[in-house]
């Protein structure tokens, strides 16, 4: 019986793009903070080893009786610049409570009919760790503000060293958080 030479095995095909190298990811809901009034939420982003991509979300903004349409967006940044803004079709009156949908066009609730005066329609695209998802309103006033603020993400690592390392970072916060840590093995931060 003659053994295999290993020239006779598949090589395995070259990977050249960022997607080829990250592992599947985990849907989850992230909610975020509500922001003081007058201000925006966020910014929020992926850690390092992660990357993020967004699947929709939702948001209530309650607009001050100050006289002024509102245009809700949202803005990915690199951390440096700008990278995309993106604002809903229509605007959001003065002394009213309206919500905000962040959903990609092809998949907004209603996708198909016409468009939603509050869906903000978002990119299909990775956000790599360093960069940022934040509200962009157009006319906020002082009074404005934004609650209940859910994104839904997938979350992508890049490799099992780094989903390891998240998850024992998870664990030792959630030890640490219930004093069932010494001083000598908790996290450092």
């Amino acid at each position: 019986m003659a053994v295999p030479s290993h020239e006779n095995r598949p090589r395995p095909r070259f990977r050249s793009s960022v997607t080829d190298r990250l592992l599947p990811g985990v849907r989850r809901v992230l909610l975020i903070p509500p922001p003081a009034a007058g201000f925006e939420w966020g910014p929020v982003g992926p850690g390092g080893g992660r990357v993020w991509r967004l699947l929709g979300g939702f948001t209530f903004l309650q607009t001050s009786a100050a006289v002024a349409n509102r245009t809700p967006g949202i803005n990915i940044s690199d951390g440096n610049e700008n990278v995309i803004r993106s604002y809903a079709p229509g605007v959001v009156a003065a002394g009213v409570s309206q919500r905000v949908g962040y959903w990609p066009a092809s998949s907004a609730p209603g996708a198909g009919g016409s468009p939603l005066i509050d869906n903000v329609p978002v990119p299909e695209l990775l956000i790599p760790g360093g960069w940022t998802i934040a509200s962009q309103t157009d006319l906020i006033q002082a009074a404005d503000s934004y609650t209940t603020v859910a994104l839904v993400i997938e979350e992508i690592y890049e490799s099992w060293q780094d989903v390891t390392l998240h998850h024992l970072a998870e664990e030792e916060e959630a030890l640490a958080a219930a004093g069932l840590l010494s001083s000598a093995t908790a996290p450092r931060g």
